[in-house]
């Protein structure tokens, strides 16, 4: 979760810096259209690596959450079935 938090600051962060670099005026046209091109290469893939990691990780936790209540209503069942079985 903290792998997927952290590349999403950074492909956002990376997005920001286009707007920097937009409103440079002391940077060419060439310089900023550079800028701009490995910004977003960067940002885009960083941004969709983190959601792709958190969603992952968000599923994980979900799946794990299941199985604990499962295995919480298997043992209220076994125990309510040997309290029966012994009265």
């Amino acid at each position: 979760m903290v792998n997927g938090f952290s590349s999403l600051v950074m492909g956002l962060t990376s997005i920001k810096s286009i707007f920097d670099t937009l409103s440079n005026e002391d940077m060419s046209f060439f310089d900023k259209l550079l800028s701009v091109s490995m910004s977003l290469g960067m940002g885009i893939s960083m941004t969709v690596s983190g959601l792709s990691t958190m969603s992952k990780a968000y599923k994980e936790l979900a799946e794990a959450k299941t199985l604990d209540n499962i295995k919480t209503s298997l043992n209220t069942a076994i125990t309510e079935i040997n309290n029966v079985v012994k009265a």
